[in-house]
């Protein structure tokens, strides 16, 4: 299955020594001219 799949690579990486950093998002957001009101 797919789960086992990924267990094996992670547990070859793991003793390996490779690290993954854990996912992250980055949200950019425009600012809004004053008049169009608040959130």
């Amino acid at each position: 299955t797919q789960q086992a799949i990924n267990l094996e690579l992670y547990r070859r990486f793991q003793d390996e020594g490779i690290d993954f950093a854990y996912p992250t998002r980055t949200l950019f957001i425009e600012s809004q001219p004053a008049e169009a009101g608040t959130v």
